[in-house]
């Protein structure tokens, strides 16, 4: 219910929304719009849901990928 609402603001908003305002009204309108894209990725992971999962793995293989580089260099600094 609160979740159709606030997909309708942001359609609203996101017409209205600039990316550099200039004015008063037009930075009142680019907070607001923030504001609801903010709700909706951290209570609803809105735009996220299928890509998270596949960016969330791969960061996980660069991560132990970079943990075995530092692993084998240390040990050849060893005397």
């Amino acid at each position: 219910m609160i979740y159709n609402r606030l997909l309708k603001l942001k359609d609203e908003l996101g017409k209205k929304a600039l990316r550099s305002p200039r004015t008063a009204g037009e930075l009142l309108v680019r907070k607001n719009f923030e504001r609801v894209m903010n709700i909706l990725w951290k209570r609803y992971n809105f735009g996220m849901e299928e890509k998270r999962e596949e960016i969330s793995d791969d960061m996980e293989e660069y991560r132990i990928g970079d943990f075995r580089d530092e692993i084998m260099a240390a040990n050849l600094r060893r005397p």
